[in-house]
């Protein structure tokens, strides 16, 4: 108390402030300081994917961009819709059984390893993809077909631990290693999945005729009639040229 009865404060000098506590165990009861350094403080949320486009570039091939809210790693894996027992169908993909199970969810996305590594969050990652993944008694992953439908799985991992092990290590007093990356859950996986829908490969082969023939042009003398079948729906043109003129553009 001072003169007067009222209370007075000791304040610490800054110097003594501005000191670091120093290392464990010393520290927590015996600081050299009132500072602590690099305090460590844990990630434990999931990266969130998010969804930008996808398209078809090639009768084989889907192309899909995303982001991450963080730095991290992408895969992305299309889901078969034909029923063939061969590949892992969409409907297939599971969260049950790693082991007794084909089509693991997190096995079967990065099976490809069709991937993106992000560095800087929020902006556009592209991932292309062109085979299917096979069963287990059929481990071959054999090409996407053309104009068929597919669903796209995603996931998703940061790189916390990366960061973690490369940094706080060596600066945090209170560090203790993560186990692994944070990861998405399979509930983030078909959410996204439901989110994009069903997408389909080109068609990038030209028709052809199955049937061509012409009926007996003196049957008439102003008409020209032409019998043709297509091997798919499309639109054919004809014209008829004297033969004794020009080439026609």
């Amino acid at each position: 108390l001072d003169s007067y009865g009222f209370e007075r404060s000791n304040f610490q000098e800054l110097s003594y402030v501005y000191t670091d506590t120093g290392t464990i165990p010393a520290h927590v009861t015996s600081p050299s300081g009132g500072k602590t350094a690099n305090v460590w403080i844990k990630d434990t949320t999931p990266p969130t994917m998010i969804y930008v486009r996808s398209e078809s570039t090639a009768h084989d091939t889907l192309h899909i961009t995303l982001q991450l809210n963080e730095p991290g790693t992408l895969w992305c894996q299309t889901g078969d819709l034909s029923g063939n027992s061969l590949h892992c169908q969409a409907g297939h993909v599971q969260n049950t059984n790693p082991v007794g199970l084909d089509c693991w969810w997190e096995d079967f996305i990065k099976a490809n390893d069709f991937r993106a590594y992000v560095h800087e969050p929020y902006t556009d990652h592209f991932i292309t993809m062109d085979k299917l993944v096979g069963t287990s008694g059929n481990p071959a992953d054999p090409p996407m077909q053309d104009q068929s439908g597919f669903e796209i799985f995603c996931f998703a991992e940061d790189d916390w631990k990366l960061q973690a092990e490369a940094d706080a290590a060596q600066n945090s007093i209170s560090f203790q290693a993560p186990g692994g990356p944070n990861q998405v859950a399979f509930s983030d996986v078909t959410a996204l999945k439901a989110a994009i829908g069903v997408r389909t490969t080109l068609d990038e082969a030209p028709p052809s005729f199955t049937e061509l023939s012409i009926r007996d042009p003196t049957e008439f003398n102003t008409v020209i009639i032409v019998t043709f079948a297509m091997n798919e729906a499309g639109t054919a043109y004809c014209r008829a040229i004297r033969d004794d003129a020009g080439e026609v553009a």
